[in-house]
């Protein structure tokens, strides 16, 4: 995505980074909470939004409520926020 902007949330969950020119391409990571029902939001995730739409960790496109969105933090690609699927 270039250069990069930081953003805190408002309730402090997580920061988002955003692309200075369109700030449609953003990525969110997030700390995780252990107690979390849905196994995937337990570690730290990152989601990717590509111009409104969310990305799993191959760049397709995925719901933003699904696990695929919730890509674990450690698998992550930041290279891959550099290209367009």
């Amino acid at each position: 995505m270039g250069c990069e902007s930081r953003k805190k949330q408002k309730d402090d969950a997580g920061v988002i980074w955003y692309e200075p020119n369109n700030t449609n391409n953003h990525v969110r990571v997030m700390e995780g909470h252990p107690k979390m029902p849905q196994s995937y939001r337990r570690k730290p995730y990152t989601k990717r939004n590509q111009n409104g739409t969310y990305r799993d960790k191959d760049g397709n496109p995925v719901k933003q409520s699904s696990a695929e969105a919730h890509i674990p933090y450690e698998e992550f690609n930041y290279d891959r926020t550099t290209k367009t699927p």
